[in-house]
C-alpha cells in the first residue's frame, strides 16, 4: 500500500522539442503521473503555444493514442487507443522514457518528449503546483503556417522589408512575431486551468 500511495506522489519532468526547428524550440514542464494523455494533450498545447484547432496523437512504445475523432480514417484498423483512459504513470516506465507527439496532420508538428526526472512530493497538497512549466526557448509558430519549411520561409520574409512577401506575412499574422521570445510566466498561468 505504501508504494501504491507513494506512486500516486509522484511527477515527471518532460522535455518536449519540436522536430525540424533550428535553432531548437523547446519546454520543459513538471507534470503529476496520475494526468492522462488527454490532459497532457492540454498542457502541451498550452507551453508550446498552439491554438488546439487540429487532430493530434501520441505514439508510446508502438502504441498510438489519440481523442476518438469521427473523422479518423480506419480508427479501428489502426487500434488506436483512447488518450482519456492512458495515465502517465501507466503507458510511461519512468525516467528514461520517450515519446512522440504529431499536431496538425498537415502542417504535421512532430513533437518528442522525454522523461528527464521523476521526483516524489512529500505531501498530496503540493501536487497542486502542477502542472508547472519550468523552462523552455523560443517562440511557437504560428498555426497554419505550412509546417517547418513554411515557417522557416516566414522568418526569412519577416526578416527583410524588401522581400516580395513581407507585408503579406504581417497581414496574416495581424501582430508582431518574435520567433526568439517565450513567456514563461504567461504559459504558468495558461496552466493553472488545468489544476
Amino acid at each position: 500500500m505504501a508504494r501504491q500511495s507513494s506512486l500516486l506522489r509522484e511527477t515527471y519532468e518532460l522535455e518536449f522539442t519540436l522536430r525540424e526547428i533550428e535553432p531548437r524550440i523547446w519546454r520543459r514542464v513538471a507534470v503529476r503521473n496520475n494526468h492522462s494523455l488527454a490532459v497532457l494533450h492540454d498542457i502541451i498545447q498550452n507551453v508550446m503555444g498552439w491554438k488546439d484547432c487540429h487532430l493530434h496523437e501520441f505514439e508510446i512504445d508502438g502504441q498510438v493514442y489519440t481523442a476518438r475523432y469521427p473523422e479518423l480514417e480506419h480508427w479501428e484498423e489502426r487500434k488506436v487507443r483512447n488518450e482519456r483512459r492512458a495515465y502517465l504513470r501507466d503507458v510511461l516506465s519512468g525516467k528514461g522514457s520517450r515519446f512522440s507527439y504529431l499536431y496538425d496532420q498537415g502542417d504535421y508538428w512532430q513533437h518528442d518528449i522525454a522523461v528527464v526526472k521523476v521526483s516524489q512530493v512529500k505531501t498530496p497538497e503540493e501536487l497542486e503546483r502542477y502542472p508547472l512549466c519550468l523552462a523552455g526557448e523560443r517562440a511557437c509558430p504560428p498555426e497554419d503556417v505550412g509546417g517547418s519549411s513554411g515557417y522557416a520561409e516566414m522568418l526569412e520574409a519577416l526578416s527583410d522589408p524588401a522581400h516580395e512577401e513581407h507585408e503579406s506575412y504581417i497581414d496574416w499574422l495581424g501582430h508582431p512575431f518574435d520567433p526568439e521570445f517565450f513567456d514563461m510566466k504567461a504559459v504558468n498561468s495558461l496552466l493553472r486551468s488545468i489544476r
